[in-house]
């Protein structure tokens, strides 16, 4: 992988790193590239590298809406999926709803986050609930 940085949980811990410490640009790059990588990547990393550009902290901080939305259309995509853990469709409702928000789509935003709670309480995971 492009920049030395492994697969996976590497990749994902290192976007995290980048966001987390502004370098923005840098968790962009390090979630394309492993998104790049295509179907060898994992639909939970995959749906964890879209969430990671699109909302944390990378495309939103940039002002890159129009791409983030992408990001968070990918991603809800992913979720619709059959079988999709709930805390996989919860992450993609969270990042679609805070991405809606920043677009001024505010009452599309409370239905996407009141879908996340819905799935999260589904679950009955008193974690997921915290998050959603």
């Amino acid at each position: 992988m492009a920049g030395g940085l492994g697969a996976g949980p590497d990749a994902i811990f290192a976007a995290r790193r980048l966001a987390s410490s502004g370098q923005h640009d840098g968790a962009i790059a390090c979630c394309s590239a492993q998104l790049d990588c295509g179907p060898s990547v994992d639909i939970g990393e995959r749906m964890v590298l879209l969430e990671l550009r699109a909302r944390a902290r990378s495309r939103v901080a940039l002002g890159q809406l129009a791409q983030a939305m992408r990001d968070a259309d990918a991603l809800q995509g992913l979720a619709h999926r059959r079988g999709c853990a709930p805390t996989l469709r919860v992450l993609a409702n969270i990042c679609a709803a805070t991405v809606q928000m920043r677009l001024g789509r505010n009452k599309l935003a409370l239905e996407t986050a009141r879908h996340a709670m819905g799935v999260a309480r589904k679950s009955r995971d008193a974690r997921l609930i915290a998050s959603a």
